[in-house]
């Protein structure tokens, strides 16, 4: 019985998507100025939707990958890629990160 309550009582809270299953994904851990501004991007996106799908579709390359930043902050879920996606254009900044290698050969050295 002592065992069982020190490892309820040392466990990490519970964290991840299934923790908390009222709060949606992408509101989590934004205040309520943050909502409110993601709420004004939908709308817009909406009511200029022909236009604004060059803005929001976005392609990454195979050997490339994105990590899209919401007002600063990693979005849950890390980097995405290869493929189409969507972003919300006022509210996502997408930083491009390269996978490929350089290598060359290095010329053998002397031992003495």
């Amino acid at each position: 019985m002592h065992s069982a309550a020190m490892q309820q009582r040392d466990a990490p809270p519970a964290t991840g998507p299934l923790s908390d299953p009222g709060q949606q994904r992408d509101t989590k851990g934004m205040g309520f100025c943050g909502v409110v501004l993601l709420l004004m991007s939908y709308a817009l996106i909406i009511l200029t939707f022909p236009f604004s799908l060059c803005l929001c579709i976005k392609v990454v390359a195979e050997y490339e990958r994105a990590v899209i930043f919401r007002l600063g902050r990693i979005l849950e879920g890390g980097a995405k890629g290869p493929g189409l996606f969507i972003i919300v254009p006022c509210m996502d900044m997408i930083r491009k990160v390269d996978l490929r290698t350089v290598t060359f050969d290095v010329p053998p050295q002397e031992v003495s």
